[in-house]
């Protein structure tokens, strides 16, 4: 009978004093869950965020420049001196040329190759509308940046200044992290990887569209948020953002720890 009694108080006690410890670890459990969820999603966003001011910053800076020697072209023999402060000055601008309104070279300024002036100007590497756009170079990224020349007297166009912007050496500082972060990355307007820790994937021109943060973007989200696995298959929690001024997506991933993906 004693025997018994002491059973039922083993009982109560475990009822009155051990459920509601468990129910609080639990409550506990999906608070700290909570926060750390909260505090990955601040840390990506932070660093996606710092990705893409970075980038538009620098392009503010050389469209500016761009655009002070753009009003002093004339379509004649010194074009060729006024290119040279803001080709001087952005090691970044691979080439500048300006062509008339018959696309014939009037002037160049280039790192890489020949281009002969008087010769006639064909890129097929942009599609010739944006006055920003992006292309694959022999598989290095590039942006093209063309604007109109415009004779200050009449008002007219009188021809077109190009630039071709390596993104390379833009990517590079962005993607330098330690061993053991996650640094970010750019993928392009359709999904393309143009910069990552991985080279692998710049060079084979990963396709990341149908992640679910790239697909949110290209679908027109000013921001997105989602966890999936990585490109190493490890479980991340990973935002993006367009990057303003430019046809780019920025993103960054943080490793979940002790979680399963759900997507």
């Amino acid at each position: 009978m004693r025997i018994r009694i002491a059973h039922k108080l083993l009982v109560v006690f475990l009822l009155v004093g051990l459920v509601p410890m468990l129910v609080g670890v639990y409550f506990l459990s999906r608070q700290l869950h909570g926060y750390q969820q909260s505090t990955m999603s601040a840390l990506a966003h932070a660093s996606a965020e710092e990705v893409a001011s970075r980038l538009s910053g620098k392009l503010e800076e050389i469209l500016g420049a761009l655009s002070y020697a753009q009003r002093r072209l004339t379509i004649g023999d010194r074009d060729r001196a006024v290119l040279r402060w803001p080709y001087d000055q952005f090691p970044e601008l691979l080439r500048l040329l300006v062509v008339d309104n018959d696309d014939r070279v009037v002037a160049v300024l280039q790192r890489f190759g020949y281009l002969a002036e008087g010769s006639r100007h064909v890129d097929l590497g942009h599609d010739g509308k944006a006055p920003v756009s992006f292309k694959l170079w022999n598989l290095e990224p590039q942006l093209h940046i063309q604007i109109p020349v415009i004779d200050l007297y009449s008002g007219e166009k009188t021809g077109v200044l190009h630039a071709d912007l390596s993104l390379k050496g833009m990517f590079e500082k962005l993607t330098s992290a330690a061993a053991d972060e996650r640094p970010p990355y750019v993928v392009a307007e359709d999904g393309r990887v143009v910069s990552h820790a991985d080279i692998n994937l710049v060079l084979n021109a990963e396709d990341m569209s149908a992640q679910p943060v790239v697909r949110a973007l290209l679908d027109g989200a000013a921001f997105a948020q989602a966890e999936y696995l990585g490109s190493d298959g490890t479980s991340v929690l990973g935002v993006g953002m367009p990057v303003p001024g430019m046809p780019l997506l920025a993103r960054s991933e943080e490793r979940r720890v002790g979680k399963e993906c759900r997507s």
